[in-house]
């Protein structure tokens, strides 16, 4: 099973070579499909903004790893369910 991190990595640059993006709560369904839970060993919601939790983490995580492509990546290609960045206010 990969780390949910390389999932949402992997995913974001994939989207960046073709400049698409993925609404951010598809990522609760990608990660539940893989068998990852939350720290509470529950599924992932498909319906609250805890996703983007996870998402922030995964960019942090390519931060501290030295892959800053990878995280570019990943605070490009998710949205929200209005398809705009969550962190651009």
């Amino acid at each position: 099973m990969s780390n949910k991190f390389d999932i949402i990595g992997n995913l974001a640059n994939a989207l960046a070579k073709t400049g698409d993006t993925f609404k951010a709560l598809g990522i609760a369904e990608l990660l539940n499909q893989n068998n990852h839970k939350t720290a509470k060993g529950k599924p992932y919601s498909t319906k609250s903004r805890g996703i983007f939790k996870v998402i922030s983490a995964a960019y942090h995580y390519f931060v501290g790893k030295g892959d800053k492509t990878t995280a570019t990546n990943i605070a490009s290609a998710y949205v929200n369910k209005k398809n705009k960045h969550a962190w651009k206010k």
